[in-house]
């Protein structure tokens, strides 16, 4: 059986048809391209949640595909449909990952967060459900320095590290 005869990328322009009949004809083509799905929806995020005090951070991978944003729900248990998000989240192109805070959480009770990519004309798969609570408001914050942990050979945190290079102690007892 031979394919179409004509591709429907472009809208079908014939000489013999007037000018409403060909304009009618790139309307209709157009508004099937935006309605139409690709072939294959965008990938669905992995989600995670960080805890913070009133606040819970939810973070996820950029699946990139075409994303212009995320819709990131709020669900009181894992097997619940997503709703209504309770935010939506540019895309950030280039990057590896991105994130939401969830802030003015007033209890320590778990909430599932789930992460819906957007392209045009499709989305993902809702993602796994990530469960994530908040810390109490009194609970202390620790501030996340943005200066290298180990310099000149003194530090020892993340990624190891080592004591004052070329310096010896001795103790006499």
């Amino acid at each position: 059986m031979p394919g179409p005869l004509r591709s429907w990328n472009t809208p079908p322009s014939e000489a013999v048809l007037s000018d409403n009949t060909n304009q009618w004809f790139a309307w209709a083509t157009s508004t099937l391209q935006a309605v139409q799905a690709p072939l294959f929806p965008p990938p669905t995020p992995v989600v995670t949640t960080i805890s913070h005090p009133s606040a819970v951070q939810v973070v996820w991978n950029e699946v990139g595909s075409g994303v212009t944003s995320y819709s990131v729900y709020e669900t009181d248990s894992a097997s619940a449909a997503p709703g209504v998000p309770f935010a939506t989240v540019p895309a950030n192109t280039g990057a590896a990952s991105n994130s939401v805070l969830r802030p003015n959480i007033t209890d320590m009770t778990t909430r599932y967060y789930t992460v819906i990519a957007i392209a045009p004309n499709a989305r993902s798969s809702p993602s796994a459900a990530a469960p994530g609570a908040a810390l109490v408001s009194s609970a202390p914050t620790v501030t996340v320095s943005q200066e290298p942990v180990n310099q000149g050979g003194v530090g020892g945190g993340v990624g190891g590290g080592g004591g004052i290079t070329g310096i010896e102690q001795r103790y006499n007892y």
